[in-house]
């Protein structure tokens, strides 16, 4: 039970950090207006998490400094995280998000705040999308969500789709107890990372996919969706939702596929 809920967190863990690498900045890039003037874009979140208790879903096998003895020191290891990570697709996007500084630390961030709804801006201001947000005029007062706005995800669902399961869970298992250290970096040391992964992982896949137009109300110089139910989903299932429906499912079903993949290495 131990090995099959841990291949599981592991190969998991590193999907999650590209799709919310790739989408944190939709709600800051994504709701803006066409304004000539853009706004002034809103304050990252400061502080830290407050730890929860529920209990881990995995118990360590061994010491962490029996396992960490062949690792590098947390702010050294980006360059062997590149190593390892680099085959592990062939899109060419892929070595260019790979090339950003204290990848671990950066990851570790963005999944203790997506495990609880919310997004670390600072983290992924590299993959600002380079086209603006588009909205339709259905009347003065209503809009939709453009379709041809969600073609700008595209690129990042196709690297998402394109990782190699094996690839991508080796190199979690090797760097594990070093995202934990991150992690207990943010004030966490009681609790331990996987079990956010497991809440992370949560949140991706209840994202709903959204059919037909997205209506919107314009608020400001910002836009909201006009659904009320939808406004009130979290800031991480609002971005998903911004990123199309199409890419949406592309990024679910690979996460499905790492969890077929876990059911039938288990069984083997």
């Amino acid at each position: 039970m131990y090995a099959k809920t841990l291949m599981w967190v592991s190969i998991a863990a590193i999907v999650l950090v590209l799709v919310f690498f790739a989408s944190s900045r939709l709600q800051q890039d994504g709701d803006r207006t066409e304004s000539p003037t853009p706004p002034t874009p809103a304050a990252p979140v400061e502080g830290k998490l407050e730890p929860r208790e529920e209990a881990s879903l995995v118990q360590p096998p061994e010491s962490a400094a029996a396992v960490e003895s062949n690792l590098p020191a947390l702010p050294d290891s980006d360059v062997p995280v590149r190593e390892r990570l680099t085959g592990a697709s062939g899109n060419p996007q892929w070595r260019s998000w790979l090339g950003n500084q204290q990848l671990i630390r950066k990851a570790t961030s963005l999944i203790a705040r997506l495990a609880k709804g919310e997004i670390d801006r600072r983290a992924a201001d590299f993959l600002a999308p380079k086209s603006r947000f588009e909205a339709k005029e259905r009347s003065p007062e209503a809009y939709v969500l453009n379709p041809a706005s969600y073609q700008r995800y595209n690129g990042v669902a196709n690297v998402i789709a394109s990782l190699d399961v094996p690839a991508v869970c080796k190199a979690y298992l090797e760097f594990r107890p070093l995202f934990q250290a991150a992690y207990a970096e943010l004030g966490f040391s009681g609790e331990k990372f996987d079990t956010v992964l497991l809440k992370a992982i949560d949140m991706v896949l209840g994202a709903p996919v959204m059919k037909g137009e997205v209506a919107l109300i314009r608020s400001s110089v910002m836009y909201k969706f006009a659904d009320p139910e939808i406004e009130r989903l979290p800031p991480a299932k609002k971005q998903v939702i911004r990123m199309g429906p199409a890419n949406t499912r592309k990024i679910q079903d690979k996460l499905q596929a790492f969890k077929a993949e876990l059911i039938r290495t288990g069984e083997q």
